[in-house]
C-alpha cells in the first residue's frame, strides 16, 4: 500500500466560518504570538484549535469531515464514499481532533496557549490535560504548564492579554487536590482507571459543566483503534493488565464520559501502521521541522560490522554492543566541557521500532546487555558526562 501524504488528508478548519461574536482571536492575538514567537506552525494550530472548538462553526467534528470530503479529492479517494469517511471517526459525536505536531517541536506550548485562553475566555471552566502513564512525561507539563501560569515567562505574558483577563487566576491541580472552577488539571492516564478513589471523579466530573480534554501522545490511546475496514474497528477488552489495557481504556474514557464533548489529542506520530488517522486537524511534520530547521535531522548510520567483514550477521547482543561502543565514541567526541564544567553538548542514541511491543522487547534486552557491559567490558562509558 502506497503512503499517504498527511498533508492532504488533514481536516482543514475554516477559521473564516468563526463567529466572532462567539470567539474573537483578535482578542488574545498578541498573547498567542509572544508565546510562540517565530514559530509560526504553533500560532497556526493554536489559532485553528480555539477557533474549532469556541468559534460555533461546527457542532462536532462530522461537520469538519464533512466539509472537507466535499473539498478534498484526496480525501475521496482514500474512502469508498462519505457515509464509509464518516464511519471512521472515532469520536464522531464529539468536538474532536488530532493536532499532529512532529516531536520536538513544542506541542506543549499549544497544550498550554489552548487549555489556558479557553478558561481565561470563559469557555469552559475545567480542563483535563492526560498523558501516558510516564511520570517524565507529566512531570514535564506540569513544570512547563507552571512556569507559563506563575513564572517569570508567565508575567511577561499576562502583559499581552486584554485588562480583563489579566488578573485571573487560574490553577494547575492534579488528582489528589479538590478540582474547582478555573482549574487545569494535569494527569497521566493511570488516574482516570482509578477515579472512583481520586478527584477525578470525586469532584472533576462531579458538577454540571463541561470539561475540555487533551491528550497528550494520543496515538497511545488510537493504538487500538483500525481505519481499514468498513468502520472504524475498536478493541475495548478491559480484561487482563499492562500498557495494552491501559490503552484500551483511555479511548473507552473519552468516548463515554459525558462531560467531555471536545477533545483535542495531540501526537508527533498520527497513523497506526500506514493508517493515517481519519481526524486530523493540523498537520507539522517532522520533514516540515528539518527543512525550516526546527530539529536536526538525524544520523542513522551506525557501524554494525565484524571483523570478518561486513556481511556477517550479527546477533542482537552483538549490535547493541556496537551500539554502546559508538555511542560512547560520540560522547567523548562531542561532549566536551564548556566554562561551567558541564557538557555543551550532549549526544543521544535513538532506537526506532515499528511496534510498541517491540520496543518494550528490545528495551529489556539492551537494559540487559547494559548491565553486564557497562562496569566492565565498555569502562569508557563511566565517568563521562551524562
Amino acid at each position: 500500500m502506497a503512503r499517504l501524504s498527511l498533508s492532504e488528508h488533514t481536516l482543514d478548519v475554516n477559521v473564516r466560518r468563526c463567529d466572532i461574536s462567539l470567539f474573537d482571536f483578535s482578542e488574545v492575538e498578541d498573547y498567542v504570538a509572544t508565546l510562540t514567537g517565530d514559530r509560526k506552525y504553533q500560532f497556526d494550530a493554536i489559532k485553528e484549535i480555539m477557533v474549532y472548538l469556541w468559534g460555533g462553526a461546527y457542532a462536532s467534528v462530522l461537520d469538519l469531515a464533512r466539509e472537507n470530503y466535499g473539498q478534498k479529492e484526496s480525501i475521496r479517494r482514500r474512502f469508498l464514499s462519505e457515509a464509509h469517511f464518516l464511519s471512521m471517526l472515532p469520536l464522531p459525536e464529539k468536538l474532536s481532533g488530532v493536532c499532529h505536531l512532529a516531536t520536538g517541536t513544542g506541542k506543549s506550548y499549544v497544550m498550554f496557549a489552548v487549555s489556558h485562553l479557553s478558561i481565561l475566555l470563559g469557555k469552559v471552566k475545567r480542563v483535563l490535560v492526560l498523558g501516558p502513564s510516564s511520570t517524565v512525561i507529566e512531570e514535564g507539563l506540569r513544570d512547563k504548564f507552571k512556569e507559563y501560569l506563575y513564572g517569570e515567562k508567565g508575567a511577561e505574558l499576562k502583559k499581552q492579554l486584554p485588562e480583563r483577563l489579566r488578573h485571573k487566576v487560574v490553577r494547575l491541580l492534579n488528582c489528589n487536590d479538590p478540582i474547582e472552577d478555573a482549574s487545569i488539571v494535569i494527569e497521566n492516564i493511570n488516574a482516570i482507571y482509578n477515579r472512583e478513589r481520586n478527584s477525578i471523579g470525586d469532584t472533576l466530573f462531579n458538577h454540571d459543566g463541561e470539561v475540555l480534554v487533551l491528550s497528550d501522545e494520543v496515538h497511545h490511546a488510537y493504538s487500538h483503534l483500525t481505519f481499514s475496514g468498513e468502520t472504524v474497528g475498536y478493541n475495548f477488552e478491559t480484561e487482563g493488565r499492562g500498557v495494552s489495557r491501559d490503552e484500551r481504556l483511555w479511548m473507552k474514557f473519552i468516548r463515554e464520559e459525558a462531560s467531555i464533548r471536545r477533545h483535542i489529542g495531540f501526537t508527533g506520530t498520527p497513523y497506526n501502521k500506514n493508517e493515517y488517522f481519519p481526524d486530523v486537524l493540523c498537520n507539522y511534520s517532522i520533514k516540515d521541522a528539518i527543512d525550516e530547521k526546527v530539529i536536526k535531522r538525524i544520523n542513522a548510520i551506525l557501524k554494525t560490522e565484524t571483523d570478518e567483514g561486513d556481511n556477517d550477521e550479527l546477533t542482537p547482543r552483538q549490535r547493541y554492543e556496537q551500539i554502546l561502543s559508538t555511542h560512547a565514541e560520540n560522547r567523548r567526541k562531542y561532549a566536551y566541557p564548556g566554562k561551567n564544567g558541564k557538557p555543551m553538548v550532549k549526544p543521544i542514541t535513538i532506537f526506532i521500532h515499528p511496534t510498541i511491543a517491540a520496543a518494550q522487547r528490545n528495551t529489556d534486552l539492551f537494559v540487559q546487555v547494559l548491565a553486564e557491559l557497562l562496569p566492565t567490558e565498555i569502562p569508557t562509558l563511566k565517568g563521562q558526562p551524562r
